[in-house]
């Protein structure tokens, strides 16, 4: 594979992360005002349920269509769910802390602490839990 092929590739395969992940943030966003503004539930709240139903779709979607990965799938859940937990802690810690103590407008703490995991995730995504993709 020469270098222009890699560099396509890791190109696609970066614009699949890309679509998930606004899809995962669309998603996400819905579901918080779903939940808070629709149905009532507290601002912290909602941002912790909707971040739980979407580990379950980037799951799925990053091995089989980011990623394109035939690897052993035990083993990648496991290492994407420890990974995936502690950057939610991190993103849901950067949330708390921009809405709690700076008074940022819930969303924007939202967008804030979700952007700041997208960009950490693929990284590790790519070189430690789906590293046999095509």
């Amino acid at each position: 594979m020469t270098s222009g092929e890699t560099i396509q590739r890791r190109a696609g395969v970066f614009a699949r992360y890309f679509g998930l992940g606004i899809g995962s943030f669309g998603l996400g966003f819905f579901l918080i005002v779903l939940l808070h503004e629709i149905i009532g539930i507290e601002e912290k709240r909602s941002v912790l349920v909707a971040l739980a139903i979407i580990f379950f779709m980037n799951f799925y979607l990053a091995r089989s269509f980011v990623f394109e990965s035939r690897g052993r799938i035990e083993t990648q859940l496991l290492k994407f769910a420890i990974i995936s937990g502690v950057m939610r802690l991190v993103e849901y810690s950067i949330f708390v802390i921009l809405f709690s103590f700076f008074g940022l407008y819930y969303m924007l703490a939202y967008v804030v602490s979700v952007g700041v995991g997208f960009f950490v995730k693929f990284f590790i995504y790519r070189n430690v839990v789906f590293q046999s993709h095509k």
